[in-house]
């Protein structure tokens, strides 16, 4: 009848899943790329609400900023609410421009915003969040070179950012809910995103209806003519909006 809730913070790359099971759910027998109890894949350093366990002990069920579903509890650390959130809204921080990167053991996606204790001359140390022997918080110090994957702060949002963040994907292989450690398209726009300090929805749908900022319905037009004039004029690192797809537009 009664809740308690907890507040705990993402300790490394992990998955949010729809039950609390690592056994996969395909549609066509042998399609493995898609795991359809795969929600979404969770970043080091997310604030996370926790509503409930498993039964078991191994899963706790919360919410993020944008989805919600069942974390495995070995990829979370507890803490206090105003702990949590004074480490996540720390100033100054780092963020990670690049695909991908290791810091330490652990795996950081691009947009992940790390605080920052000490700017060095040729490296950062930063605050990584570990957890004790009680699942507790615990801030661990680790000094990483200061290189082109990382960035003071959040980017400049401009259009030119948004295609060099783009890019960077380029290559990689599409990973349905973050499977596999890469992204499928609405994380891919996400992620890019992130570097700039703009958080977006986590699926497609919610991402087109709800996104702030000037809009294009294409939905009313009757004719790929008429389609294809207003794509004429859609400015450059456009994100495009389809039923189950996004993708962005480079003119």
């Amino acid at each position: 009848d009664n809740i308690s809730i907890q507040y705990g913070i993402t300790i490394d790359r992990t998955v949010l899943r729809t039950f609390p099971t690592f056994d996969p759910s395909y549609r066509k027998k042998g399609d493995t790329q898609f795991d359809r109890f795969q929600e979404t894949a969770l970043y080091p350093c997310e604030p996370v609400v926790i509503y409930s366990e498993s039964r078991d002990g191994q899963w706790y069920f919360g919410r993020i900023y944008n989805y919600v579903g069942w974390i495995p509890k070995d990829s979370i650390a507890l803490g206090d609410k105003e702990e949590i959130f004074k480490y996540i809204n720390k100033e100054p921080f780092i963020v990670v421009i690049h695909r991908q990167m290791t810091i330490g053991d652990k795996l950081f996606d691009m947009g992940v915003r790390i605080p920052l204790k000490e700017e060095k001359d040729y490296s950062y140390i930063v605050l990584i969040p570990e957890k004790d022997k009680y699942n507790k918080l615990h801030i661990v110090e680790k000094e990483v070179a200061k290189t082109n994957k990382l960035n003071l702060g959040y980017l400049p949002y401009t259009k030119e950012n948004i295609i060099l963040q783009a890019f960077k994907f380029k290559g990689e292989e599409y990973g349905w809910g973050g499977l596999n450690s890469t992204r499928d398209c609405s994380g891919f726009i996400m992620d890019i995103y992130r570097t700039f300090g703009i958080k977006l929805p986590r699926n497609t749908q919610e991402q087109g209806a709800k996104t702030a900022g000037k809009g294009y319905d294409l939905n009313h037009m009757k004719t790929l003519e008429a389609k294809l004039e207003i794509l004429e004029k859609i400015p450059m690192a456009t994100v495009l909006y389809m039923p189950g797809h996004t993708m962005l537009y480079l003119g």
